[in-house]
């Protein structure tokens, strides 16, 4: 299993491999890659890949519950 963690960022700064600003998303409880890629207006497959996330399909049951947080 790995553990994810966000730590050391200050306001302002940009990660490597980032040339605009990101967004750190809390995912609610039933919500899943492709709704994030609706509401975000990204690809499922950028969010999926960026986060090292299966991407499923539009209608599928799997959820974000198990992740604390998405970057966008």
């Amino acid at each position: 299993q790995t553990i994810r963690s966000l730590t050391g960022l200050e306001c302002g700064q940009i990660l490597p491999g980032r040339d605009k600003g990101m967004k750190v998303y809390f995912p609610e409880k039933g919500e899943n890659i492709w709704a994030l890629a609706k509401k975000y207006h990204k690809r499922p497959s950028v969010i999926a890949e960026e986060n090292g996330l299966p991407e499923g399909e539009p209608d599928s049951e799997h959820s974000l519950e198990s992740v604390q947080f998405v970057l966008l």
